[in-house]
């Protein structure tokens, strides 16, 4: 006997593989979407820590800078300090030197030596005066030498004249030396 069957079978087969495939694609794009929404919230989530981080970066920078323009500064108020106290430095030198020097001269100097004129020229002086005779000029030389403030003591000229107060002749010498203060 022949059976026929009347039922839709096959297309009925179709039609529920057709619904399960479309199910499944659906599902796969809802699973699609899902992980993408996962990967977009994770980036957004590290994408704020990153502008964060930035932040604070740039604020510890500006503190930094701050601190680097203050040392700047520090150091020029520290180079004109030491600038300034190297000037006290040398005035107080120099203001001692020239009387120190002065006072060596006046005690080298024999009673039969007077001075007339004294010219300072780049760590050196010029030495003008009379005396009695040579032999008082030799002594002041001997004791310019002797002293730990002169050296290179050169006689330049020595002349006999006439004194307009004195019938006696005086002899005018002129004498170039260097000096140095000593330490203290």
């Amino acid at each position: 006997m022949i059976k026929i069957n009347l039922l839709p079978v096959k297309q009925a087969k179709k039609r529920g593989a057709g619904q399960r495939e479309l199910v499944l694609f659906v599902l796969v794009l809802v699973v699609l979407g899902f992980g993408l929404y996962r990967v977009q919230a994770a980036n957004g989530t590290t994408m704020e820590g990153l502008h964060a981080k930035e932040k604070e970066i740039q604020a510890e920078m500006g503190r930094l800078e701050e601190l680097i323009g203050n040392i700047t500064q520090f150091q020029q108020k520290r180079e004109d300090l030491k600038k300034k106290l190297d000037i006290i430095e040398l005035l107080k030198k120099n203001k001692t030197g020239p009387v120190r020097i002065l006072d060596e001269l006046a005690v080298l100097i024999p009673k039969k030596v007077w001075l007339e004129e004294l010219v300072e020229q780049a760590g050196s002086l010029r030495l003008v005066g009379s005396a009695t005779d040579n032999k008082e000029i030799a002594v002041f030389m001997k004791n310019l030498e002797g002293s730990k403030f002169f050296s290179d003591v050169t006689l330049l000229s020595i002349d006999q004249t006439k004194s307009t107060t004195t019938p006696v002749p005086v002899m005018k010498y002129s004498i170039t030396l260097k000096y140095q203060v000593p330490q203290s």
